[in-house]
């Protein structure tokens, strides 16, 4: 992950996020994304050298070229003069098609975006909350019923992730111990104080959903991409034989239609009929 930014250029989330993730040819045609990456005047020197590499020394599609656009400085190397430019520029094809900036973003949608995208209070962090108390007993009724303690929250980059905490701590709460009444009230109940507790998050972070505990013991556990799968050489490509289907969570060929068998007979997973239960 990008840390460290030009002084030259403020922190900007919208094009962090472009050059860390985004992979999508389009952006090199884009005039507005050339200029949030590098800058309308090239001030950015990181911009600049990630710009080169990704698009600069990319082969441009057949019977096209990507827009020239003014030189980019990059750090160590030397801008040709104009003459030279015009020369070399001269002797390309001209591009049968227009460039395609079809993901043109304006500078008001750029401020929107990173607006949104730097807003910290969306991050996945402890953040205080409504907790109920759990009574230490049945049938007791607390008051308060429930405290206003640190729980983890917010928003991660993937579906495939979840905020969770990473440290906790378990506190108590000294609180009234009520008995209800049939006309609504309440009486105090001995004792009149107990101590209820609730667990408050000190610390958070984006883990997976789907955690290694979730497989079952015919799956594995692929952390890069948060799931279960099944065991290398066994998937849904799998040819399966009339009658079954391709099981993931089994992984294995299981019957596609499973039924209750009547009476006095058992369904038979292999032949995927109900069989008469023997008498050994």
């Amino acid at each position: 992950m990008y840390q460290r930014y030009d002084v030259s250029t403020p922190p900007n989330a919208l094009r962090d996020y472009i050059m860390e993730n985004v992979e999508d040819e389009r952006i090199c045609t884009s005039d507005s994304l050339r200029h949030l990456i590098i800058g309308i005047h090239n001030q950015d020197s990181r911009g600049a050298a990630w710009w080169a590499k990704r698009c600069e020394t990319r082969t441009p599609p057949r019977g096209e070229k990507f827009p020239p656009g003014p030189p980019i400085p990059i750090p160590g190397h030397k801008i040709e003069s104009t003459l030279i430019r015009y020369r070399r520029k001269s002797k390309r094809p001209k591009p049968r098609t227009k460039p395609d900036d079809s993901i043109h973003i304006s500078d008001k949608d750029q401020k929107a975006l990173n607006k949104l995208m730097n807003n910290k209070n969306v991050l996945c962090k402890p953040r205080k909350t409504v907790v109920e108390l759990k009574s230490p007993k049945p049938n007791m009724e607390l008051k308060p019923h429930c405290v206003y303690i640190r729980q983890c929250g917010g928003c991660c980059d993937s579906d495939l992730l979840e905020c969770r905490p990473t440290e906790v701590k378990s506190r108590k709460f000294k609180v009234l111990n009520v008995t209800p009444k049939s006309n609504g009230k309440v009486s105090i109940a001995m004792p009149p104080l107990v101590r209820a507790r609730a667990v408050e998050h000190k610390k958070c972070e984006c883990q997976c959903k789907i955690q290694e505990s979730d497989c079952n013991s015919n799956q594995q556990y692929d952390d890069q991409n948060c799931r279960c799968v099944c065991p290398k050489g066994k998937g849904s490509r799998t040819t399966c034989p009339n009658g079954k289907v391709w099981s993931d969570s089994k992984c294995d060929c299981v019957c596609q239609n499973q039924r209750s068998c009547t009476t006095g007979m058992i369904f038979n997973d292999d032949s995927c009929k109900c069989d008469k239960i023997s008498d050994e």
